[in-house]
């Protein structure tokens, strides 16, 4: 006599949405999980002292009065959400729900260590008031930019950088600026710069706005 054996394959789909997402466990970050993925979801900028005293600030805040010569750089990094994906409460037959969504956790020390897929695409430097007579306010001092490198190495032009292609979160995801030319005009001085991300994502922060004396 034949005996038919069925086998059965049951697959629970913990999440949908992002490739590789897993639990992000937010009501038990204190038992270790963290948010694995990051969003970059704008940008800060701060204008950074050639010279730091021990007991003073780093860096220039709005309407500080100050000499060109007195700045290092511009310093621009992302500002970021962390998250990850879990699966949705158990409905009424027992079963996980397979609707995946995002958590906002307080993120513990280890949180977005996967990183992003993210890509920087261009960045576009603005001077907001007259830089010079060859630069109105509003102007774009891209080939007045480089950005500066290890202590002891030369800067290296932005627009000579960016030609490289997409530059990944994880390769590059803070820059220090700096500008080549000394502004002739005195009174107020900031830049508007503006990171494209690959995926269409625009992001415009102002630094803030010193007085060049």
């Amino acid at each position: 006599m034949k005996r038919t054996i069925y086998l059965t394959i049951v697959l629970l789909i913990g999440t949908i949405g992002m490739p590789g997402c897993d639990d992000c466990k937010c009501a038990k970050i204190k038992g270790g999980y963290v948010d694995k993925y990051l969003d970059i979801d704008g940008l800060s900028s701060f204008i950074v002292r050639k010279t730091v005293s021990v007991s003073g600030p780093n860096t220039f805040k709005a309407n500080d009065q100050v000499g060109w010569s007195e700045i290092a750089h511009f310093s621009l990094s992302y500002t970021t959400r962390t998250y990850g994906h879990r699966l949705a409460p158990r409905n009424r037959t027992g079963q996980w729900g397979s609707v995946a969504y995002a958590c906002d956790c307080t993120p513990p020390l280890l949180s977005g260590y996967l990183g992003t897929q993210e890509k920087l695409k261009y960045i576009t430097v603005r001077t907001v008031f007259n830089f010079d007579s060859d630069h109105p306010a509003g102007s774009i001092i891209n080939g007045l930019t480089a950005l500066a490198g290890n202590p002891g190495s030369s800067a290296t032009p932005l627009n000579e950088y960016l030609s490289k292609g997409l530059i990944p979160y994880r390769e590059k995801n803070s820059f220090q600026l700096v500008i080549s030319r000394t502004p002739s005009a005195k009174g107020p001085f900031a830049l508007d710069i503006t990171v494209e991300l690959d995926n269409g994502e625009v992001y415009t922060n102002r630094t803030p706005i010193i007085e060049l004396i």
